[in-house]
This record gives C-alpha cells, sequence and structure tokens, in this order.
C-alpha cells in the first residue's frame, strides 16, 4: 500500500515538472528522488555499454529533468553514433538511445579502415569481428599518377554500396570490391560469379534487374566462355564482354 502511494506521489510530482508548474520545478527538479541512479542503453550493436556512457559523459548529481540536449550533443559527436534519443524514466532512469553508423566498405588507409555510406572513418577494429565487407578501392582503376580519389568521390562509392545493398542485399553479398574508373564509372567486382558490373550512378532497380538478367543469360548461353563485364551505362541495352584468347 505505502509503495503504491509512493509511486502515485512520485508520478503526480513528475507531472507537475513536466507541466512547468511553478515553483515546483525549480524546487523538485534538484530532488534527490529525482536524481539520476540508473542509465540504460539500447540500440548498440559495436559499441558496449560503458563506452555509451563515456561519451554522454553524464553529470554527478544530475536530476532527469534537466536539460538533456548536452548529453545528445556529446553523444552524436561520437565517431560511430549518428543519432540518440533520451527518454525519462521516473523516478531516476535515463534510456539512452542509439543509432550507430553502419560500415558497408574497407578502406585501406592503410590497414582496413570500415566506413559507412557517408564515407565517415568508423573506429571498429576488424580484428575479431566477422566484417565481410566490400574493399572500396582509393584509386581509380587506370592507376596513373595523382588519382587518389577525392573524399566526393569516396562518399559517390560508399552512397552507391549501401543503395546496392537496399536494392539486392544478395547482390551486395557478392561484392568483393568497388572502384571508380577514369570516365567516373562504378566498377562493381562480384565474387561469383566473377564478373564487373560497371555503371553510372545511381543505380536504380530497373537497370540493375536488367543487368542480373542479362548476367543469367549470359552465363546459360555461353557456359564455355569467361564473362568479364556487364556493361549498364547504356539506356536501351545492357553489354556483355567476354575474356578472348588474346586476353583482351
Amino acid at each position: 500500500m505505502r509503495r503504491g502511494i509512493g509511486l502515485f506521489v512520485t508520478i503526480s510530482l513528475g507531472m507537475l515538472i513536466v507541466l512547468e508548474v511553478p515553483p515546483v520545478v525549480r524546487a523538485l527538479s534538484r530532488a534527490e528522488i529525482f536524481q539520476v541512479a540508473d542509465v540504460s542503453v539500447e540500440g548498440a550493436q559495436h559499441l558496449t555499454r560503458d563506452e555509451v556512457l563515456t561519451a554522454a559523459l553524464i553529470p554527478a548529481r544530475m536530476s532527469i529533468w534537466d536539460d538533456m540536449e548536452p548529453l545528445a550533443v556529446r553523444l552524436r559527436s561520437h565517431p560511430l553514433i549518428r543519432e540518440v534519443r533520451i527518454r525519462r524514466r521516473l523516478p531516476r532512469r535515463l534510456v539512452l538511445e542509439v543509432w550507430e553508423r553502419e560500415p558497408v566498405a574497407l578502406l585501406p588507409r592503410p590497414t582496413l579502415m570500415p566506413v559507412d555510406r557517408e564515407a565517415h572513418l568508423l573506429p571498429i577494429s576488424p580484428v575479431g569481428r566477422r566484417m565481410d565487407l566490400p574493399l572500396l578501392q582509393p584509386r581509380r582503376d587506370d592507376g596513373a599518377e595523382g588519382t587518389e580519389l577525392t573524399p566526393v568521390q569516396l562518399r559517390e562509392l560508399t552512397s552507391e554500396l549501401s543503395r546496392l545493398s537496399e536494392l539486392d542485399p544478395a547482390v551486395f553479398a557478392l561484392v568483393s570490391e568497388v572502384a571508380l574508373d577514369s570516365w567516373g564509372d562504378i566498377l562493381v567486382h562480384l565474387s561469383q560469379p566473377r564478373v564487373t558490373l560497371r555503371y553510372r550512378a545511381p543505380l536504380v532497380p530497373a537497370r540493375l534487374s536488367d543487368g542480373l538478367l542479362v548476367l543469367t543469360d549470359a552465363l546459360e548461353r555461353e557456359p564455355d566462355r569467361t564473362l568479364v563485364s556487364v556493361d549498364l551505362r547504356f539506356a536501351d541495352q545492357v553489354v556483355v564482354r567476354f575474356f578472348d584468347s588474346q586476353g583482351r
């Protein structure tokens, strides 16, 4: 009975603060009953609870009615956290819900660094983790001097990989490497079958579907020939290229 009365009083006081009834806000927002005593973390996949709490830097004797925006700003500044929502649970609990940046590729720098769809370098060690992600080629495929990709070009590649993962996760799982050629075309290298998809960004569902149909048909029609690439750059056709006896 006493517990029920205590809970009722706590909720009632909380409602008065939410409704901003003065001077209740000033008097009770600092009351010990509302000081943060428990913090839970939701949504984290790569970060541990302790890493999230370290990023949040929750002050001692903080009230759950304090302004949460400074905590949110600190959390969003972490390179792995894309967005955060902070919820209050009466009387003394905070819930930190985080949305992490998801890796879509590995970039040699010179060790392999995971990157997200916006080409942010993510502080996730591939060691001890299963990260079967495509390799992001940091140079254009022509290999000419001074062909390091710009930040804009890197973002184009990572954005296209993210788009492909949404359009067809099964095809994305077969991508071994992605590169940019000297014409600005995207080169997506598949591991099985070993073939390259060439196209101009952005890749739209219809073109991907056309390319996969032609790829399947070419493999069935020419089982004894080595298929090299499927070219999706032309609006009204899909061009397939085979390896010939002269190695071209």
